[in-house]
């Protein structure tokens, strides 16, 4: 993955401009994925969306006007983790 797409101050940027409980909430969420993903690097996408990435993009995060968004884009992720997931959060 090309430096110029690691772009962490843009996500401090992001997360700075939240509501409070949406910007702990999503802070977080942070530092979970970069704690159990080592090397895992960071951006802005989407306009607002946070991804995170390996060599491919991996999960993301994004605040909504009514809710908070975390979505894979690992076809692998997404089935392993499918039944925790489902057990306490709405899926779609």
């Amino acid at each position: 993955m090309p430096k110029s797409k690691h772009d962490p101050g843009a996500v401090d940027a992001y997360l700075a401009g939240l509501p409070a409980a949406e910007r702990t909430a999503l802070k977080d969420l942070r530092e979970l994925i970069k704690s159990t993903v080592p090397d895992v690097q960071e951006r802005i996408s989407y306009g607002t969306s946070v991804i995170f990435a390996l060599e491919r993009d991996l999960v993301g995060f994004v605040a909504q006007q009514k809710h908070l968004s975390f979505f894979t884009m690992s076809p692998e992720l997404a089935t392993a983790l499918r039944d925790q997931i489902k057990a306490t959060h709405k899926l779609s």
